[in-house]
């Protein structure tokens, strides 16, 4: 017999709550951030229940498996597991995107599992300063292209604020013009994504900026640490909108110039198995690249 769990639809008013949990994790993973949460939560249609010192996503759910993300906050986790299997009620039960610290949990609560990792889901993850000052010779190509930029353009940066977030929005709907997003579903989802975080921006930790060129903008950022406290900023959406050489890396550089030095990390999130994403994660030369795990219940 299945165990009734109330999961309830990601919202801006669980984010205080949901800070408690996660600063006893504290993963630095994407997936833990609450602004891709409600994000993700609103394209995916995906839900949360709270367990035992615990709050756990639900990914997916047919008649074979249920898919299930990284217990997140403190507790009894073999209790937590056997309370997830049994709303199973016999079918498979998976864990997405465990990083080694959701690994270590389950070790040590004596759970039986089989790991597997998944290389399209690995976090892409930076030193603040590196990215700020992109010092180095395997950054110099990222330097010059900064600073052809900064020559080129008559350039300026405007925090995202709610007085000028519609900005932000209206960038967002540019690009997914520009991009032809409405015809690949991932970038769709993207599109999707940011209004969600957008319409709980004054609810959360969200922050971000716009970058002008002659006064009109071409292109936004933004992002969010992975919880309040945590050493980890990640970076949710990046889009330039128009055609300028070197706007992306500039605003990656301006945008994290624009935190202050208040983090360690930049968490610059997954690839999505993108040839061309990957590529240009990987320029950057990651000082973490997070690996992560799809993980089977026995």
């Amino acid at each position: 017999m299945s165990l009734n769990i109330e999961f309830r639809e990601f919202d801006g008013d669980f984010y205080a709550r949901a800070q408690e949990y996660l600063a006893k994790s504290n993963y630095r993973s994407c997936e833990s951030c609450y602004a891709d949460q409600i994000g993700w939560g609103k394209v995916y249609h995906t839900s949360y229940a709270e367990i035992g010192g615990f709050y756990v996503i639900k990914y997916n759910e047919t008649e074979e498996s249920v898919a299930f993300s990284a217990p997140m906050g403190a507790g009894d986790v073999k209790s937590l597991i056997g309370k997830l299997k049994s709303y199973c009620d016999g079918r498979r039960m998976e864990i997405w995107s465990a990083t080694d610290e959701c690994i270590e949990l389950l070790n040590k609560g004596g759970v039986k599992y089989e790991a597997t990792l998944m290389r399209d889901r690995f976090d892409y993850i930076y030193l603040a300063e590196k990215l700020s000052t992109l010092s180095g010779k395997k950054l110099h190509g990222k330097r010059n292209h900064l600073s052809r930029f900064k020559k080129m353009y008559n350039y300026a940066v405007e925090e995202i604020t709610p007085d000028n977030i519609d900005v932000a929005r209206k960038l967002n709907y540019l690009w997914c013009e520009k991009s032809g997003a409405c015809t690949e579903k991932s970038e769709e989802n993207e599109f999707c994504a940011f209004r969600a975080v957008a319409d709980n921006f004054e609810k959360m930790s969200v922050r971000g900026i716009i970058l002008y060129v002659d006064g009109k903008p071409i292109g936004y950022t933004m992002g969010s640490p992975v919880h309040q406290g945590s050493d980890t900023f990640v970076v949710h959406f990046e889009k330039i909108a128009t055609e300028h050489h070197g706007a992306y890396v500039a605003i990656n550089n301006l945008f994290v110039k624009s935190l202050e030095g208040k983090y360690k990390y930049i968490n610059r999130e997954d690839d999505m198995g993108s040839e061309g994403l990957r590529k240009a994660k990987l320029s950057y030369y990651p000082d973490i690249l997070l690996e992560k795990y799809n993980v089977i219940i026995k």
